[in-house]
C-alpha cells in the first residue's frame, strides 16, 4: 500500500497533467468546401466534431492548409478540437466567443476590427473573375464590373478595393459548383473567386475549358485568425506560428507542399 506521501505525489502529478492537458486544447473552426486547401470528399451532415490528440488526423478533413495548422498545433502539444461549418456561421462562432481559431482566413479592413492573426500565413490566394467564352465585358479592372451581377462566395474575402465596389450587384451564393453554374446559363455575368480552389472545382465539374479567367486583380495571404477579446489569443497565435517554425525547420513543410503540388 503506497504511503500517504506517495498518494499525495501522485495525486499531484495527476493534476499537473490535467491542467496540462487543459492548457494544451485548442478549438478550430473551418469549412469543408475549399479545396485543396481544407476540404471533404463529401459534405458532412451537421458538420465534423472531432478531438484530436497529437500524432492523430480527422477520419474526413483533408487539405494543405488542414496539414499546416494540424502539424503546426500537435508539434506544439496540443489537441485540436475541430468543427466545421459554413464560412459566415463559422466567423460567427469565433466572434461569439464559442471557438477559438478560424482558419484559413483571409485580411481586410473589417476583419481587422475583431480579429488578431498568425504572423505565419497558412497560404496564398489569387483573386479571379471568371466570365464567359461570349461575355462582352472589356477587362480592365474589377471597375469593369460595374452595372453587372457578380457572384460571389457568401462570406469570403476578395480584397478591400472589391469590399468598396458599390456600383456592381453583387449575388452571393453558398457554394462554388453553384457559381459556376449559373454563369454557364447566363444568370450572372461573373463569378469571382480564388483561383486554385475554383479552378479545383472546375476540374471535378469537367468544365475546365467552359470560361474564361480573367487577369488576377489581387491576392490575400490566408491565416489563423482568434477573437481579439480571447483572453488565450496572443498564446494560441504564437505557438501556432512556433509550430510552423518546427514544420520548416524539420523539413516536413517541404513534403506537405510536395503532397499537395503547393509551390510556397
Amino acid at each position: 500500500m503506497l504511503s500517504v506521501q506517495w498518494q499525495i505525489l501522485c495525486l499531484f502529478i495527476l493534476c499537473s497533467n490535467l491542467s496540462f492537458a487543459k492548457d494544451k486544447l485548442v478549438s478550430v473552426i473551418t469549412l469543408e468546401d475549399n479545396a485543396p486547401i481544407v476540404y471533404t470528399e463529401q459534405r458532412t451532415k451537421g458538420g465534423i466534431n472531432e478531438l484530436l490528440s497529437p500524432g492523430q488526423n480527422s477520419e474526413t478533413l483533408k487539405g494543405y492548409g488542414w496539414d499546416i495548422l494540424r502539424e503546426s498545433y500537435h508539434k506544439m502539444g496540443y489537441t485540436i478540437h475541430l468543427s466545421t461549418a459554413p464560412w459566415r456561421r463559422a466567423i460567427e462562432s469565433v466572434r461569439a466567443g464559442k471557438v477559438d481559431v478560424l482558419f484559413p482566413t483571409g485580411k481586410n479592413i473589417a476583419r481587422h476590427q475583431y480579429f488578431l492573426y498568425s504572423k505565419a500565413a497558412i497560404n496564398t490566394v489569387s483573386f479571379v473573375v471568371y466570365i464567359n467564352k461570349d461575355s462582352q465585358i472589356q477587362w480592365q479592372n474589377i471597375s469593369s464590373l460595374q452595372g453587372l451581377k457578380v457572384g460571389l462566395y457568401r462570406g469570403y474575402n476578395y480584397g478591400d478595393k472589391w469590399e468598396q465596389e458599390a456600383d456592381v450587384i453583387k449575388i452571393n451564393l453558398d457554394n462554388i459548383s453553384q457559381g459556376f453554374k449559373m454563369l454557364k446559363n447566363n444568370r450572372i455575368d461573373a463569378f469571382i473567386g480564388y483561383e486554385v480552389a475554383w479552378n479545383y472545382v472546375l476540374r471535378q465539374m469537367n468544365m475546365t475549358t467552359e470560361f474564361i479567367a480573367l487577369p488576377k486583380f489581387g491576392f490575400t495571404t490566408e491565416h489563423v485568425a482568434v477573437l481579439k477579446t480571447n483572453a488565450e489569443a496572443i498564446q494560441l497565435l504564437t505557438d501556432f506560428d512556433n509550430g510552423k517554425q518546427k514544420l520548416i525547420q524539420s523539413g516536413q513543410l517541404k513534403e506537405i507542399n510536395k503532397k499537395w503540388h503547393i509551390d510556397q
